[in-house]
Parts: structure tokens; sequence; C-alpha cells
């Protein structure tokens, strides 16, 4: 497997985001993070044939998806 290991310093610092957002429970910034080093690491490595794109579409429609599971905790509801 011939890969220049400097690449893939982004990939580990988008992981190491990812854990630690994960870890502060911000679920949104963390699936962001894993979709960057997803894609950085597809174009890389060539791990799956599709597109970034996809991937890109993909982690909008998860995000959204996400915002309605766990809504903010910061919104005021005046009843």
């Amino acid at each position: 497997m011939d890969v220049n290991l400097w690449s893939l310093i982004p990939v580990g610092l988008f992981l190491y985001f990812t854990l630690e957002n994960f870890l502060k429970k911000d679920y949104k910034a963390s699936l962001m993070c894993l979709i960057i080093a997803f894609i950085i690491a597809n174009a890389i490595l060539d791990l799956l044939p599709i597109s970034s794109g996809l991937v890109i579409g993909a982690g909008v429609l998860a995000c959204v998806g996400l915002g309605y599971l766990f809504p903010d905790k910061d919104k005021k509801e005046d009843k």
C-alpha cells in the first residue's frame, strides 16, 4: 500500500475532533468532523466508490435528522 503518511495527518486530526465533540455531546459537530475525515480518507485511500458530493449530501441530511432527534437545550420555551 503506497500511501503518504503526511496526507493522513488531517484525517487523524478530524477523527480526534470527532471524538472530542462526541464526548461533549455535540453530535452535529462530531458528525461533520467525521464526514470531513471520511471525505479526505476516501480521496486518499479510495475506500468506497462513491463521490464526495454524495457523502456531503448524506452528511447534511444526517445533521438535519440529528437536529430533530437531539434539539438544542439552549432554546427557552415560553408557554
